[in-house]
């Protein structure tokens, strides 16, 4: 299982612990690889892959030619997690 996850937005002050939050939850589970995209990730301590955008998350993900895994994508609308899956 590989999690590739946007940034959430519009949090306001509250962004920096949500993302934290978030990072412990995926901390508590077994994940082959996990993929943080965004400014809001970028700031909070993690050991995860990280990319600025999903262009760069997309061709990480092309260039390790994966077979058989399963894929969990999910971000903000604004984040744009559906271009890490475009086969353009």
């Amino acid at each position: 299982k590989i999690l590739l996850l946007g940034s959430m937005m519009e949090l306001g002050e509250d962004s920096k612990m949500e993302h934290e939050e978030l990072v412990k939850l995926i901390d508590s589970h077994a994940w082959k690889k996990v993929v943080l995209v965004g400014d809001n990730f970028k700031k909070t301590l993690h050991s995860h892959l990280h990319f600025d955008t999903a262009l760069e998350a997309k061709k990480w993900l092309h260039d390790q030619h994966l077979e058989h895994v399963q894929l969990l994508v999910k971000g903000s609308r604004s984040m744009q997690m559906e271009k890490v899956l475009d086969t353009d």
